[in-house]
């Protein structure tokens, strides 16, 4: 589905815990990159969705420190 449709469009239909709940982060950052994904939803908000250990599986560390900084990120 991601292959064919834009991550905005989808969004406008499916809330973000709806789609991870049914496609998972792993499948999600196949086709998203984390930029990406960070324009529709605040790096919080996610990780009230996914464990950051979880997210640094396939995100690189100094990736999300563009983002975020450290400070917050070790709030979680």
């Amino acid at each position: 589905l991601l292959g064919f449709v834009r991550l905005d469009s989808l969004l406008e239909f499916v809330r973000l815990d709806s789609l991870l709940r049914f496609v998972g982060l792993d499948s999600l950052l196949r086709f998203v990159r984390l930029d990406s994904l960070l324009e529709y939803v605040r790096l919080d908000s996610l990780l009230g969705f996914v464990r950051l250990d979880s997210l640094l599986e396939f995100v690189r560390l100094d990736s999300l420190l563009k983002f975020v900084r450290l400070d917050s990120l070790l709030e979680f």
